[in-house]
């Protein structure tokens, strides 16, 4: 999934000319040796003058003291060399303009994060997406923030900023370098809009790029390539309906099923508009719970938890009955005992009230079920190679997904129309527990295999 957000990075676009004198004690944690080699004393340093110039990835500080001896060292404080009447080190070794230029004593900066400024926005980097900061020039710098952990960046967000050049390549290829930031300071963030009433959806996953995305299908049909925002944390699964609130992404979505990508503001599970009496054909079983003739103050409510789907029975205020999708009853709710509140399933993603319209007769239901996938998997136990041997044929294309024990898909294949058997092969993967899952439009059938 993409999740927005395991890794945190701000691509940042510089000028030169925007670096001007800082007087921030910062550099002094920044390189350390500074202090601990007995270079500069940063309580006695009038006329110190630290120039900070860069080289690749690398940086490298020319320390001018107060008679004009000017000392070069690399970023580790290894002695490079000093200045002579007939010897120039930045021009000996091809520096350009300093990227930072520190005034000891000097406390007439105009900020205290210094006066490089860049804009935030975000792009995505290594199936992620990554915050991003333009500054006046549109150099592009990646930055890493470990060393201010309580800012989060918001899209259009101004900041000034100081930073050290990362001791890494930046995975980004439209970033010059990656750095590390040593200080942030907000200057305008503009207003965001996240209310979750704004927009509905439902969620499905695709794949695209060679790994799996998720995507929203708003009511009125639009595709959105979901990204989430910083702050944002929502685990989607598969026909989840969702309230939600986005602004479109500066960026084009690099899948082919989406309309467009967007930046998923606001997000929050959502009850289904309309009873559903589809819910009589996906799980059969409930033609011998619940009558639709004579069900006076039932109601059904399907809940899913990530492949599984979880049924309640809704007899009342304090009553009701939770089964498995196979039809397995899990437990009764009673007074000072909710079985919905026991699971954690949070919101019912489908839901059908007694009295609507549309329930499918005993004969039609019956129909339904020969239609539902079916399969055997062995061997099971398996040392890897399963065989899935389907005992309905099917006119139309199925889908198989393999999950671990967690609910998080590994691998996936479609089966073609009439197919009798496939395989799959989890011999690459841990020992352990995992669920074969089968599905056929909105039915879908799960069976436990065990990897030796």
């Amino acid at each position: 999934m993409k999740n927005l957000f395991n890794l945190i990075t701000i691509i940042i676009l510089c000028s030169a000319s925007t670096l001007s004198a800082q007087s921030d004690n910062d550099i002094f944690e920044r390189f350390p040796w500074l202090i601990n080699n007995e270079i500069v004393d940063p309580l006695d340093c009038s006329g110190v003058t630290i120039e900070v110039y860069q080289q690749s990835i690398f940086n490298f500080l020319l320390v001018t003291d107060a008679s004009g001896t000017a000392t070069l060292y690399n970023q580790e404080g290894l002695f490079y060399c000093q200045n002579a009447s007939n010897y120039d080190c930045v021009a000996a070794y091809g520096f350009d303009a300093p990227v930072e230029t520190f005034m000891c004593g000097d406390d007439s900066g105009n900020s205290s994060c210094g006066d490089i400024t860049g804009t935030i926005l975000f792009a995505p980097c290594n199936n992620q997406l990554f915050f991003l900061v333009r500054t006046e020039d549109g150099r592009v710098l990646d930055p890493y923030i470990d060393q201010v952990p309580t800012y989060v960046p918001v899209e259009g967000q101004t900041i000034n900023f100081n930073f050290t050049n990362a001791p890494f390549g930046t995975p980004c290829i439209n970033a010059e370098r990656a750095i590390n930031l040593s200080c942030v300071e907000i200057i305008e963030t503009p207003e965001v809009s996240a209310n979750c009433g704004s927009n509905s959806g439902t969620i499905f996953f695709e794949e695209c790029a060679g790994i799996q995305y998720y995507f929203i299908r708003t009511t009125d049909g639009v595709v959105l390539d979901a990204y989430q925002a910083p702050g944002v944390n929502f685990q989607p699964a598969e026909g989840q309906v969702v309230n939600f609130d986005f602004y479109d992404a500066t960026f084009e979505t690099p899948c082919s099923q989406a309309d467009r990508a967007a930046i998923i503001t606001c997000i929050e599970l959502g009850t289904p508009n309309s009873s559903d009496p589809t819910v009589f054909e996906d799980f059969d079983f409930l033609q011998d719970v619940v009558d639709p003739a004579d069900c006076a103050g039932t109601s059904i409510e399907v809940y899913e938890q990530g492949p599984f789907n979880f049924i309640f029975v809704n007899t009342g205020a304090e009553s009701g009955q939770l089964y498995f999708e196979d039809g397995t009853f899990y437990c009764n709710t009673m007074a000072n005992y909710d079985c919905v509140s026991l699971y954690n399933l949070g919101t019912p993603v489908r839901t059908w009230n007694c009295g609507d319209p549309g329930i499918v007769s005993t004969e039609t239901r019956s129909a339904f079920a020969i239609s539902k996938p079916a399969f055997t998997a062995y061997p099971n136990p398996t040392n890897g190679y399963v065989t899935i041997q389907l005992e309905v044929e099917n006119d139309n294309a199925q889908h198989l997904f393999v999950t671990d024990a967690l609910g998080r898909t590994i691998l996936q294949k479609d089966i073609a129309p009439r197919a009798t058997s496939t395989n799959v092969d989890i011999s690459t993967y841990q020992k352990g527990l995992y669920y074969v899952v089968v599905q056929a439009g909105d039915q879908r059938v799960v069976k436990k295999i065990v990897k030796q």
